[in-house]
């Protein structure tokens, strides 16, 4: 606490007091309750015959942890190396996951430009900050056209991006104080349809697709609407 706050007359009491924080990571934890719940301290309190048990599993705990942080260091370098070459355009054999999709979807301009126009639509912000699940639902659209490479997707964006706005002017309506965050992966959503009714104009592939990936909650009327969509925009 510095010294302007120590000033306050709040925080007179806690002049001097001195602290200690500990800080250790899950498995560590997990260890200090396990130990605390068999209410044992050190190892003399321990009988022999159980001692080597404890033991074994702190070092397996130790070995977990240790693997763990390497994990987390190593999808940091990952990051940093799939966002480097998204940057320089380097894109062929990185395949699409969690984290090559979050950079490319942040730095495509023609991804940022389709959800620029659909920010307006919705009339709200769309969300950035993501868990790996939502990246998840928009990987398995993809895979479903077979686009599985980060160096595919500039040509799926290409040949599709006008028809997707014109998708969206379509199925979207303004309605900013609804209780609902939009992903930053609505531009892909999008352009998964397009190409969907680009490659198709009948009911039963509309509705695998929607089954597949659990869009919608009538899937026959959703892929009624599609359907009258791709013949009003004459999608052919």
């Amino acid at each position: 606490m510095n010294g302007e706050r120590l000033n306050l007359r709040e925080n007179q009491p806690f002049k001097g007091l001195k602290c200690e924080i500990q800080i250790r990571s899950v498995l560590q934890h997990a260890w200090a309750e396990i130990e605390h719940d068999l209410g044992y301290k050190s190892e003399i309190t321990i009988p022999k015959n159980i001692r080597r048990n404890f033991s074994r599993l702190a070092g397996m705990l130790e070995i977990a942890d240790k693997e763990f942080q390497e994990i987390r260091e190593s999808l940091t370098t990952y990051k940093a190396e799939v966002t480097e070459k998204i940057e320089d355009n380097k894109l062929l054999d990185v395949e699409i996951d969690a984290i090559s999709l979050e950079a490319f979807t942040k730095a495509d301009k023609n991804i940022i430009k389709i959800n620029t126009i659909i920010e307006e639509l919705f009339g709200k912000a769309l969300d950035e900050d993501l868990p790996a699940d939502e990246f998840e639902h928009t990987i398995k659209q993809l895979h479903w056209f077979g686009v599985y490479t980060m160096d595919q997707l500039p040509d799926f964006i290409e040949k599709n991006s006008e028809h997707a706005v014109n998708i969206a002017k379509k199925l979207i309506k303004k309605d900013p104080c609804g209780d609902y965050t939009v992903p930053i992966t609505i531009a892909l959503f999008y352009l998964c349809y397009a190409e969907l009714l680009m490659r198709h104009d009948t009911m039963e592939p509309l509705v695998e697709y929607l089954e597949t990936n659990n869009i919608g909650r009538d899937f026959h009327d959703t892929a009624t609407q599609l359907l009258q969509i791709r013949n009003d925009l004459n999608m052919v």
